[in-house]
């Protein structure tokens, strides 16, 4: 089998096998012992339609974004070290909540997405070079183009191709230019709080930070910066997601009598539901309504942050020191300059 990121032909680990809910169709994982980065058999992208029903499906519709702030705390040095106004492009760039703040500091920004209703709610951030396409039609219409900067933020692992993705990126580069990029650290501590996120089609693949690092140096890249981090909020609710993912397992497993632990942690509530719901079972009923249960979480939440971070906030600063120590943060993030080789 040839591996879809080094391009070596292998013999990869099966790491585990996952029927994706929406689509009812099989993907193997598999983890290449070249490159170390696991992968998903088939490799596709299932485009814009698929990501809709899975935020409507998962609920995570309309959420706020935390802005990350190690996102701008770079982007702020690239532009103290360069004199002009940077011209940078955010592809996924969702809300436009980075394009906002890269506006502040005197960036020139063009943001796209394919998300037709992120795309309006960062036009009306006052974000005008904003456009709802994906980065092949981009590329294709502004190959003449040339941007200081390119970032991708959790983009990466959702490319059916990441070779030709970061080929491309580069050839929108101007000489010397930079690429900013975090994606879900594979070697995470709680990585099983992230449920069906990480899995294909939504994940196509997953990379540790040596994996990450030694693809984007064969890509002729200079890595100016890279470290894992574990945000303490972050680290908080992936805490409380595991908890309430292992209790709502066990609500699963008795309701609705199964057997499978990775079916009940990737499958929403609401296909056993349309299946098995009926009328005279009043707690079922009662449980079918996502409002009800969205409320009876945000009461459960409020009540496990008032009690766990007063008690727990003390070891919890030397726990993320020694997570960051031993790369095991929630994001690899990864600043890194193009070289002469790659400007040819």
């Amino acid at each position: 089998m040839k591996c879809p990121v080094c391009l070596n032909e292998v013999q990869p680990k099966l790491v585990e096998t996952h029927i994706d809910p929406i689509e009812n169709k099989e993907y193997k994982i598999y983890s290449c012992p070249n490159c170390e980065v696991e992968f998903s058999e088939p490799m596709r992208n299932p485009g814009p339609e698929y990501y809709q029903k899975f935020t409507d499906l998962w609920g995570y519709r309309g959420k706020s974004v935390l802005l990350p702030n190690w996102r701008l705390k770079h982007l702020k040095m690239l532009c103290k070290t360069n004199p002009k106004p940077l011209k940078l492009l955010d592809v996924g760039c969702g809300y436009g909540d980075f394009l906002f703040e890269a506006q502040k500091v005197g960036c020139q920004v063009t943001g796209i997405d394919f998300d037709e209703e992120k795309v309006k709610i960062a036009k009306k951030k006052g974000i005008k070079n904003v456009y709802v396409t994906d980065f092949d039609n981009f590329y294709k219409e502004a190959k003449t183009e040339k941007f200081d900067i390119i970032t991708f933020f959790e983009l990466l692992e959702h490319m059916e191709n990441p070779n030709r993705f970061i080929d491309m990126v580069s050839d929108l580069l101007s000489p010397g230019g930079y690429i900013m990029l975090d994606v879900p650290n594979n070697q995470r501590v709680l990585k099983s709080a992230s449920g069906v996120i990480d899995y294909p089609p939504h994940h196509l693949t997953r990379w540790t930070p040596k994996a990450l690092l030694n693809f984007i140096r064969k890509k002729n890249f200079e890595i100016i910066t890279t470290t894992t981090i574990y945000p303490i909020m972050f680290l908080y609710d992936n805490l409380f997601t595991l908890l309430s993912m292992t209790f709502l397992g066990v609500v699963k497993k008795v309701l609705f009598k199964r057997k499978s632990i990775h079916e009940l942690r990737t499958t929403p509530l609401e296909y056993y539901f349309a299946q098995e719901i009926s009328s005279r079972n009043l707690f079922l009923f009662f449980l079918k309504n996502r409002k009800i249960r969205k409320s009876i979480l945000e009461i459960i939440k409020f009540f496990y942050y008032l009690v766990i971070i007063p008690t727990t906030i003390l070891p919890v600063f030397p726990l993320l020191a020694y997570l960051h120590k031993k790369d095991r943060g929630l994001f690899i993030f990864l600043v890194a300059k193009k070289t002469n080789e790659n400007c040819n």
